[in-house]
């Protein structure tokens, strides 16, 4: 059996060709990225803009291309958080369906966790004690809350690195002299959404962190100690005191940090520092899981 996965959300479009091979396991054959900066903008004006549109059709029939190529069984294709949060979203996913045939579903944040946290079990082999699971979107935060490989509960918040960074850092380096908004402003809000997503937190000691924007905080800070797989939130706390007042260039001299992270890097420490001290974890295990393992180890469940 072979199928496709389509993932699209805030900044890019991906597309993996998978098949399961005799002994139940699937095998990778193909993944192409593509960046499509639907989030550009999006979170002050809830609407896609017209740019951002083209170019995300433009990426589909590259996709849609390619799976023709590869011919797969099954498609499925899923988009997020800039879908969820757009008014204007049913129009892009019209001009994808009409220029290349796909059709996308748009799903729920909380339907998006539940798929993160089925990937992390199905691929992690996790200690028998309290987790939390992090995946820090460019719209969305996804956290489960999960004892060993039991997933106690999995909810989806609108605390994304680019969605908070255009709500409350604006710039970089971010603002200091608008009332409502910087560094601390922003603090301030993953804490008011976590206490009310959240209101009797577990305590646990290890965080599972997955998304780009946990695995390029690892980058730098791998680069720094050599531990390829785990920070401290101790580090990252000191991270952010030392990132925020740099510039672009000054960002971009730190390691390993590609030029596309640099508007989100400071964003998305803040909001994993926040969750970090709010459920008590002082470890961050880094994995390159993503929502494609919830929808491949879903996909296996249904065969």
């Amino acid at each position: 059996m072979k199928v496709a996965l389509i993932d699209l959300g805030t900044n890019s479009a991906r597309l993996f060709i998978y098949r399961m091979r005799a002994d139940g396991q699937w095998l990778k054959l193909r993944k192409l990225k593509e960046m499509v900066r639907l989030g550009d903008d999006l979170f002050r004006s809830n609407s896609l803009s017209e740019e951002a549109c083209e170019r995300t059709v433009k990426v589909f029939e590259l996709f849609a291309a390619q799976m023709n190529l590869d011919e797969p069984d099954l498609v499925v294709a899923y988009a997020t958080s800039a879908m969820r949060t757009a008014t204007n979203a049913d129009v892009l996913r019209t001009a994808i369906y009409e220029r290349t045939g796909i059709l996308i579903e748009t799903i729920s944040g909380n339907r998006e966790a539940q798929l993160i946290a089925k990937g992390v079990c199905a691929v992690i082999e996790l200690p028998e004690e309290p987790l939390i699971f992090v995946d820090i979107g460019g719209g969305s935060t996804e956290i489960s809350i999960a004892h060993g490989s039991e997933i106690q509960e999995s909810k989806s918040l609108e605390l994304g690195a680019g969605r908070n960074q255009q709500l409350f850092l604006k710039t970089v380096p971010p603002v200091t002299n608008k009332k409502g908004c910087g560094v601390e402003a922003l603090r301030r809000h993953v804490q008011e959404t976590l206490v009310s997503q959240f209101p009797d937190p577990l305590e646990v000691k290890l965080a599972i962190g997955t998304s780009g924007s946990i695995r390029a905080i690892n980058r730098i800070y791998s680069k720094r100690t050599h531990s390829n797989y785990e920070f401290k939130q101790s580090v990252l706390a000191q991270l952010i005191e030392e990132m925020t007042p740099l510039t672009r260039e000054e960002l971009l001299q730190l390691p390993k940090l590609e030029e596309k992270r640099v508007d989100l890097i400071l964003a998305g420490s803040v909001i994993l520092d926040e969750c970090l001290s709010y459920f008590g974890a002082k470890r961050v295990y880094v994995s390159s899981v993503a929502l494609k393992d919830g929808m491949l180890a879903e996909i296996k469940d249904q065969i």
